[in-house]
């Protein structure tokens, strides 16, 4: 329910009294956080025109969709673009926030455990659950805005960085594998978002 409008369930549950997420009451009227409730029907009328370009699985997945107003807070925030954002993590996850890679990585944006550390201590200084959507949305864009920086603002060295880690792209450059990561989201980027 929170997913499908834009917001997490700890702000449904607090705008609802509700203290375990996990047991809400049969025929329970949830109310919508106040922020959200004034936006919600322009956001979804604004998700549904723009889904026609989406991915198919995208546009008929009314949750994952919901995670578009994420993607745009949060890429407005951190100053980078919410198509770039948007695209990284769906080849990363396919907005999937369970998804746990072979390595390790977690969530939509597919963060490194060691790396949803580092943004708790340093970049971002909360604590942050890479299973929740916002927070991994957040945390994607954060990433990606320290990379752009440390980048001088190239998308290409700062999409090889996400994926191969900045240390190693200074190192060796790009490894084959990266190139074809970094092409894959700039053209699915361009096609889709």
């Amino acid at each position: 329910i929170a997913a499908r409008h834009g917001t997490t369930t700890a702000a449904l549950a607090s705008a609802n009294g509700i203290t375990d997420r996990n047991r809400v009451g049969v025929g329970k009227t949830l109310r919508l956080p106040a922020a959200v409730a004034s936006t919600a029907p322009a956001a979804r009328a604004s998700q549904a025109t723009r889904a026609q370009g989406y991915p198919l699985r995208l546009a008929q997945s009314p949750e994952r969709l919901a995670y578009v107003p994420m993607f745009e807070r949060w890429a407005s925030t951190y100053g980078v673009p919410a198509d770039l954002l948007m695209a990284m993590t769906w080849l990363e996850s396919g907005w999937q926030r369970r998804a746990v890679s072979s390595t390790g990585a977690v969530g939509i944006g597919q963060i490194m455990p060691d790396t949803t550390a580092w943004m708790q201590e340093i970049l971002i200084r909360e604590p942050l659950d890479p299973y929740d959507p916002n927070d991994s949305i957040r945390m994607s864009a954060r990433y990606l805005r320290w990379l752009l920086d440390r980048t001088g603002g190239d998308v290409r060295l700062a999409l090889g960085g996400y994926y191969q880690g900045l240390s190693a792209v200074r190192a060796r450059g790009l490894l084959p594998e990266t190139e074809r990561y970094v092409v894959d989201i700039i053209a699915f980027r361009d096609r889709h978002f």
